[in-house]
């Protein structure tokens, strides 16, 4: 008997205009909410923190880089000073000149 009730109900267009009219002073507050309001500020500084990222890890790279150069410089310095100390003078004493 209950669902041939409900079945049976209309709506109250009264009711249902009151509803909306409070969603819409609700939804009217929501440009209060700080993330909203404050919307473009919170931008900005995210724009902000990724350019300073990006220029974080462009210095990382030319660190990365000059460190490459310097371990690069450092082998070939240790080449040849073992070149010059154990290789040379074996070349010379084996030859007979």
């Amino acid at each position: 008997m209950a669902a041939a009730d409900r079945a049976a109900q209309q709506a109250d267009f009264d009711v249902l205009s009151h509803a909306f009219h409070t969603v819409g002073d609700e939804i009217g507050k929501l440009s209060n909410l700080p993330a909203i309001a404050s919307g473009e500020r919170i931008l900005t500084e995210i724009q902000q923190m990724s350019t300073e990222i990006q220029q974080m890890r462009n210095e990382t790279n030319q660190q990365f880089a000059r460190l490459e150069e310097r371990i690069a410089a450092s082998h070939q310095s240790l080449l040849t000073t073992l070149r010059t100390r154990y290789i040379s003078p074996s070349i010379h004493s084996v030859s007979p000149y």
